[in-house]
C-alpha cells in the first residue's frame, strides 16, 4: 500500500518511502538468505537454517545482519540475516 501510494502524488508516502530506502543494506554480492540457499538446493526453509547453522559452528559458513526491505508494499524493514562461504 504505502509502496504503491509513494508512486502516486502522495508527498507524504513518497517522504516515508525514501527515508525507509535509505536506512536499508545493499547485500554484497556471495551472500544468501536462508530462504535462497534452500530454493537453491531443493530443501524446505528449516532444514536449509540447520545446515547453514552447523556450517556456521564448524567455520565454513559466515553470518551477518543486513537491513533490507522484507514488505514492499507496505515499507517495513528489518534485519535479515544473510549468508556466505568464507574464504
Amino acid at each position: 500500500m504505502l509502496h504503491r501510494k509513494a508512486n502516486g502524488k502522495d508527498d507524504w508516502a513518497k517522504l516515508l518511502m525514501q527515508t525507509l530506502t535509505k536506512n536499508v543494506d545493499v547485500i554484497p554480492p556471495g551472500w544468501l538468505t536462508s530462504d535462497q540457499v534452500a530454493k537453491k538446493f531443493g530443501v524446505k526453509r528449516c532444514q536449509a537454517i540447520k545446515l547453514l547453522k552447523d556450517m556456521r559452528d564448524d567455520g565454513s559458513v559466515e553470518a551477518k545482519h543486513f537491513r533490507v526491505i522484507i514488505n514492499k508494499e507496505y515499507g517495513v524493514a528489518r534485519p535479515q540475516m544473510h549468508y556466505r562461504i568464507k574464504k
